[in-house]
């Protein structure tokens, strides 16, 4: 238990460093060895782990499971109206347009009760067919009998002299391939990672569909010294400024005047006859108020410019046949 913990881990550091982050993102704690054929099922977008970080490798593969996954190693085809309907697979199953496009390729055909027998087990033997049928039933070159369980009048025979050479199915010490066992998860994705890159049948035209991803780009840019704001710097603060006004005084009475000098003279001409002398004065008449003096000034800093806007794109990183799921 502490040896397998102990691979599993290295397994991720090598996967995480010689296939890089998008691959990190995949480890399984059931699939230690990172370049298994499940990390390839994985990476495209055919198979998926489940949610509590394994892969389920040794979990059985349905033969509705088995529609899906060829449906999505061929690109995701539409149905060609030749395909049939099934009574347990209605138009809101979710694997409804994988049976029917496995349906209408003739790889699958049902069962006699008018079922697809979406939830039943897929053996090896049914999936050296459907693997064989997908890439349009080539002829194996060998005449010598691959398997002790397969003889050549057997249903799977040509399918199974087919998946002998190509290496899909191999056999066990006593020579069988075991056809009647039911195909597992991580069987299932070195099985038809051997397919996809088999030869099809003479005479097949490839349809090749672009394999595409999204890649987010992020924002580019740089930073730039610039004006931000203003400050406004003070010159002189605020400030009182005395108020003094002149006041004249005859020294020969009390009268005053805050007026002018002829206004006193005028005084001591009329009521003095002009023979008397006048006094000045200044008296405090309060303050100016004053407000501060002051101007404006720049303040910079340093500002992020964008070259380039944050972005997703789709690139294509390959191709796949919509018929037989070969890759270039």
């Amino acid at each position: 238990m502490r040896k397998t913990a102990v691979l599993a881990a290295v397994a991720a550091l090598v996967l995480m460093t010689s296939v890089g982050t998008a691959a990190a993102q995949t480890v399984f704690s059931d699939v230690p060895d990172p370049k298994d054929s499940v990390y390839w099922a994985v990476g495209k977008n055919i198979m998926s782990g489940k949610g509590d970080g394994t892969f389920d490798v040794n979990g059985p593969v349905t033969r509705g499971h088995m529609a899906v996954f060829l449906w999505k190693a061929a690109g995701k085809p539409q149905p060609a109206g030749s395909a049939k309907t099934f009574t347990d697979v209605p138009a809101s199953h979710p694997y409804y347009k994988a049976v029917q496009w496995v349906s209408s390729r003739g790889i699958s055909t049902g069962r006699a009760d008018g079922s697809y027998g979406v939830s039943l087990p897929c053996t090896r033997g049914q999936t050296a067919v459907f693997l064989w049928k997908l890439k349009g039933r080539p002829a194996a070159k060998g005449s010598a009998q691959a398997f002790a369980d397969v003889p050549a009048d057997h249903s799977y025979y040509k399918a199974a002299q087919w998946a002998a050479e190509n290496g899909i199915l191999s056999a066990d010490a006593k020579g069988n391939a075991g056809i009647n066992a039911v195909c597992t998860r991580g069987e299932f994705a070195r099985m038809l990672q051997k397919a996809v890159g088999a030869q099809a049948a003479a005479g097949h035209k490839h349809t090749w569909v672009a394999d595409t991803k999204v890649v987010h780009y992020e924002e580019l840019g740089h930073y730039e010294k610039q004006q931000i704001s203003t400050r406004t710097v003070v010159d002189r603060e605020a400030w009182d400024e005395p108020l003094y006004i002149r006041v004249y005084y005859c020294d020969e009475c009390d009268y005053n005047t805050a007026g002018t000098v002829d206004e006193i003279t005028e005084h001591i001409d009329g009521e003095h006859g002009g023979d008397a002398g006048f006094t000045m004065e200044y008296s405090d008449a309060g303050v100016i108020k004053h407000d501060p003096e002051t101007h404006e000034e720049p303040v910079y800093g340093n500002v992020w410019v964008v070259d380039q806007e944050a972005h997703d794109e789709t690139v294509t990183t390959g191709y796949r046949c919509s018929g037989c799921a070969a890759q270039k």
